[in-house]
């Protein structure tokens, strides 16, 4: 018999076919199956890998879970925020309601008492003159005679100023707009204009100026 080396001997990159020499559990010799304890093997990787497949899947699974646990939960929040809302809401309308209801309560004492106004009259200068000293008044008249004058004066201060009473300050020339409103029944107001114009001398001719008794001038 011709011994050769190891190194002589043709090479093999598969386990089929191949045998090895072992022991079983009875520490007899028996002779083992490389091929087989590669499929073993192979299968026990194929094995590893669908369990590790399948514990990704699992974890990918309960991560879904637990977002759609949070989004429900948010949701719930989202909801209850929303149902107190509509609560407040509700509520803040009863309460509009009420306060209605108590002010045409309230008005409808009024009436009966003749403490509404349902008319109004106005009197007043329409025209004034710069200089002018005399006391003049915006005076309004509420009907019926039972009320109250409770009256506001708003004006814009431009001609003429007008204080809570209606008495009139002459500012300069030109026109102010004055807005007379009952507090009682403020769809009756009334928007008047007051005209101040300069002084102008009074004549009796052309060549003749107009005097008063005391000898002064006589303005227009």
């Amino acid at each position: 018999m011709k011994r050769i080396r190891i190194s002589e001997l043709p090479e093999c990159t598969s386990f089929k076919g191949l045998w090895t020499i072992g022991v079983d559990i009875f520490n007899k010799s028996v002779k083992v199956s490389l091929e087989y304890i590669q499929s073993v093997v192979d299968g026990m990787k194929s094995a590893t890998k669908d369990a590790t497949d399948a514990a990704n899947s699992a974890n990918s699974a309960s991560q879904t879970a637990n977002n759609a646990a949070q989004m429900a939960q948010n949701a719930t929040s989202a909801a209850y925020t929303a149902t107190k809302d509509a609560e407040n809401a509700a509520a803040a309308a009863i309460d509009a309601k009420e306060n209605c209801e108590e002010v045409i309560a309230a008005a409808g004492e009024l009436e009966p008492l003749n403490l509404v106004p349902t008319a109004m009259t106005v009197e007043y200068p329409s025209n004034l003159l710069v200089g002018n000293m005399a006391e003049n008044f915006i005076r309004a008249t509420l009907a019926p005679a039972s009320i109250k004058p409770n009256v506001l004066f708003l004006g814009d201060n431009k001609a003429v100023s007008v204080t809570p009473d209606g008495r009139i300050t002459i500012l300069a020339s030109g026109v102010s707009i004055i807005h007379v409103i009952p507090t009682c029944n403020v769809a009756l107001y009334k928007t008047i204009q007051i005209k101040v114009s300069k002084p102008t001398i009074r004549l009796v001719t052309l060549s003749s100026i107009r005097l008063t008794a005391n000898g002064n001038f006589r303005f227009n």
